[in-house]
């Protein structure tokens, strides 16, 4: 029994006081749900008032033109409230998308998150780098879903090893569908290590020595929904049965602050804070290749212009002013290769941001900064 056939007999319950009248209701009611679903119980309690009430089937041109138009009126309300609490699905061509025939998934997963900052810019008639890299941050866990809804849970083994008062924190939610999705991250660390350089003289910065709070949002609208399934590469939540490509409206905005974190007493290098403020509106192209039915390989870019530039560095107490310029752009990139066998399901999917802003002129000033999340995944369909 759908959600309409119990409207309909909330209806045929609620009106008519007579066993005649509640029938020639529920006559109304099926016209009007026309889903080619019968009411079984309500026909068969009518069938015999028909005979021995009337002496002729119930029809619901019995009943007067305004409780018909009542009738209708109560049921389209009712269809509407259910479309809009159930959010029925965006329908999509079966012949090239497919949902999978068990709605609970089990999945054991493994997670590599990654990133990478760099500067380089005119200080003081010299010219002053720095290109740093973190730890690899991983993760081991396991998670359930229900149609691409689920909840998943891991543990980074590191935390039962002396950190030395470092932190390297990440945070990481998403959602892909079918027409629009999107990643939100956030990353707070202080384990950068690498070479920062001013002219001939080198300094190797270690870990505590620069803090970074980043956060990334990313967010795709696409066109071609009705042939193309993000979700079945980076969540199995679909399975996409013949290849297809689509053209990706995207937006992101990268934000936060780099700055070294050593004394202030400590005057053998420079002392720098970088603030990043990035927008950005794009448009890329994805593409779901699949192969022999059960392995499907994804890529997808989508380059986002910079509309919006809030970032500025301070140098040794001083700010240096930062033309904004164009262009400039947010790389978004997405992968997965997935192989689906009966029940099981085996993925390696991953995205990546890569935000720069580079400036030529006389007071030169370039940065960039990227992050990136890999995922590898044993499911199982239930």
């Amino acid at each position: 029994m759908t959600v309409r056939h119990l409207l309909a007999y909330i209806f045929i319950i609620s009106a008519g006081s007579s066993s005649t009248q509640r029938c020639a209701n529920a006559a109304i009611a099926a016209e009007t749900i026309d889903d080619g679903l019968p009411l079984p119980s309500v026909n068969a309690q009518c069938a015999p008032l028909a005979e021995t009430e009337t002496g002729h089937p119930i029809d619901s041109s019995a009943v007067s033109p305004s409780a018909s138009r009542i009738a209708t009126k109560a049921m389209n309300i009712g269809n509407k409230a259910i479309d809009l609490i159930t959010n029925r699905p965006i329908k999509y061509d079966t012949l090239y998308i497919q949902r999978p025939q068990n709605d609970w998934t089990f999945r054991l997963r493994f997670s590599n998150n990654g990133a990478a900052v760099g500067i380089k810019t005119n200080v003081q008639g010299g010219v002053l780098t720095a290109d740093l890299q973190p730890h690899k941050n991983y993760s081991i866990g396991a998670g359930i879903s229900y149609k691409g809804i689920g909840i998943s849970a891991g543990i980074n083994p590191k935390i039962f090893h002396k950190t030395d008062g470092n932190h390297d924190f990440n945070f990481r939610i998403s959602s892909y569908s079918n027409r629009y999705g999107f990643e939100f991250q956030y990353q707070s660390t202080n384990t950068f290590t690498g070479t920062s350089s001013y002219n001939e003289d080198e300094y190797q910065m270690g870990e505590g020595e620069t803090d970074l709070d980043m956060l990334i949002a990313n967010a795709y609208y696409v066109l071609n929904h009705r042939h193309f399934s993000m979700p079945a590469a980076l969540t199995q939540s679909y399975i996409q049965r013949r290849s297809a490509g689509s053209l990706l409206l995207g937006a992101s905005m990268v934000l936060g602050k780099f700055h070294t974190n050593y004394p202030d007493d400590d005057d053998q290098f420079f002392h720098f804070k970088t603030k990043i403020g990035l927008y950005g509106l794009g448009v890329g192209y994805g593409y779901n290749f699949v192969i022999k039915r059960n392995f499907l390989v994804h890529l997808s870019l989508v380059p986002n212009l910079t509309v919006i530039n809030s970032t500025d560095m301070t140098i040794d107490g001083y700010r240096h002013d930062i033309d904004k310029s164009f262009p400039d752009f947010i790389l978004v990139g997405r992968y997965a290769f997935v192989y689906n066998k009966n029940r099981y399901i085996f993925s390696l999917s991953g995205f990546f941001n890569h935000a720069y802003y580079d400036k030529h002129a006389e007071n030169y000033y370039y940065y960039y900064y990227e992050k990136w999340t890999a995922r590898l995944s044993v499911g199982y369909r239930l």
